[in-house]
């Protein structure tokens, strides 16, 4: 065959390529990003260098999963089971989890602009909190500069404590933490998250202002570091920040009612200050961080019941953690005050909350829970363990939380199945759930209406 004929296939089989690529969806694309990472990450996990203790190829897939969908649900000890590699590796893929989606956006929404007029692309930008395609490029490598910045100083500030003690080591162990916490990711080290921590707010308070930050999302930290410059915060980034307040301080006054007086968790610590700093910690890591200063597994029956409910409501859109969203059980909630005063359309900071938004949140609602409701359905059916531990597990899992009451450990490979079903589903969901919503625009929103972000 001639060289010229070669080369002339060849470039035939690339644009078929491009083709096929351009024909796919975009949360298709970003699918099949998550799960190169994942394949990537469970074929490193498997080799013997990677490991301190043999780790099967199940338990490796599990780990990579958790650790590319920012979970945190492990079932095997990662710093017992792993060598530095491999908690190098999973390092890895907690940033590529956390950050992925702002990194790969931005290529994919150019390369899908050029050859579809844009007309796919709304999904990244919902995802993205972004209103429009111009920038993004920019956006994104500010984005990556503010995070790496923001994780540079948190295990600067934790290795003021764990550097004495541990030397070298304790270098890479606030790494590790600062990573894990920013992009909500919930692994830890010691085994047993950081109940061993409680007492010890220099350790607890700068990993809360990290995955808490990581939480809020990129258009909100975004705005807040320009608001040197005079420009002031949209209506989504002030209904973000609101909410997250109400929610941490609910979220500890929940902790201190329930666990006060409980002597396994708050009631076992020595003073107030030590219970509310734990109480807050709680209420923070509850909404996907995954990091515990106390026994989950020991708590009240109520306790975990509202943990279930703030796992559910997660964080920020475009932010690091998963969850049905927190402007979307906002979006929800003010529309509901608003039926109730027989107000005609819900309004946030005198800006109109439009009906596509409250549909995209009632949809991003009533799908969230029909995810969480099959998931848990599924592990009643295959796992011997009560409905509590379950639904916290499931719910964990789908708000891409980490926490667990003991469940995990305990789930045969069925069980492993479903849950990293729903880690999957919750990271990508709200990929799909814009990409179904999008719908061209026959007129403007109304002038004074609500942007805000849905995920």
């Amino acid at each position: 065959m001639a060289t010229g004929d070669t080369d002339k296939e060849a470039s035939d089989v690339s644009k078929e390529e491009a083709a096929g690529l351009a024909n796919m969806s975009p949360p298709v694309a970003l699918c099949a990003l998550y799960l190169t990472a994942i394949t990537i990450g469970t074929l490193l996990l498997s080799m013997p260098f990677a490991q301190s203790q043999p780790v099967d190829l199940g338990d490796a897939f599990f780990t990579s999963v958790s650790a590319t969908t920012v979970t945190g649900l492990t079932v095997v000890a990662t710093g017992e089971s792993y060598t530095l590699f491999g908690e190098a590796v999973i390092a890895v893929l907690m940033q590529v989890g956390g950050l992925g989606l702002i990194v790969f956006a931005y290529p994919l929404i150019a390369f899908l602009n050029e050859n579809d007029g844009g007309a796919k692309v709304s999904l990244l930008q919902t995802e993205l909190g972004r209103p429009n395609v111009r920038g993004i490029g920019k956006i994104a490598r500010k984005v990556i500069l503010v995070a790496l910045i923001v994780q540079t100083v948190g295990a600067a500030i934790l290795a003021l404590h764990w550097v004495p003690q541990e030397g070298w080591y304790g270098v890479w162990r606030s790494v590790f933490h600062s990573i894990a916490a920013f992009n909500n990711a919930g692994f830890d080290l010691q085994g047993n998250s950081f109940q061993d921590y409680t007492d010890l707010p220099q350790v607890t308070l700068p990993l809360a202002a990290l995955f808490i930050m990581g939480g809020l999302g990129w258009l909100v930290l975004l705005e807040l570091g320009n608001l040197r410059s005079g420009k002031g915060l949209s209506v989504h980034s002030r209904l973000m920040l609101a909410s997250t307040l109400v929610l941490l301080a609910a979220g500890m006054l929940m902790f201190a009612a329930t666990e006060w007086s409980n002597p396994a968790t708050l009631g076992g610590l020595a003073d107030d200050g030590e219970r509310l700093v734990a109480a807050l910690f709680q209420s923070a890591t509850t909404r996907t961080a995954g990091f515990a200063t106390l026994d989950f597994g020991a708590m009240r029956q109520e306790t975990g019941f509202a943990s279930t409910v703030l796992m559910f409501i997660g964080a920020g859109v475009g932010s690091t953690g998963g969850g049905v969203k927190v402007t979307t059980a906002a979006i929800v909630l003010l529309a509901t005050i608003a039926f109730f005063r027989h107000h005609r359309e819900p309004s946030v900071f005198g800006h109109t909350i439009t009906r596509e938004k409250l549909f995209a949140a009632l949809a991003a609602l009533c799908a969230s829970g029909m995810i969480v409701v099959t998931g848990v359905f599924a592990l009643m059916l295959t796992q011997d363990a009560g409905f509590e531990a379950l639904m916290f597990e499931a719910v964990s899992a789908f708000g891409t939380v980490g926490l667990s009451q003991g469940a995990t450990g305990a789930l045969d490979r069925v069980g492993q199945a479903i849950v990293m079903a729903l880690m999957f589903a919750g990271r990508v969901s709200p990929l799909f759930l814009a990409y179904f919503l999008m719908a061209p625009k026959h007129a403007p929103d109304c002038e004074g209406s609500a942007h805000i972000h849905i995920g």
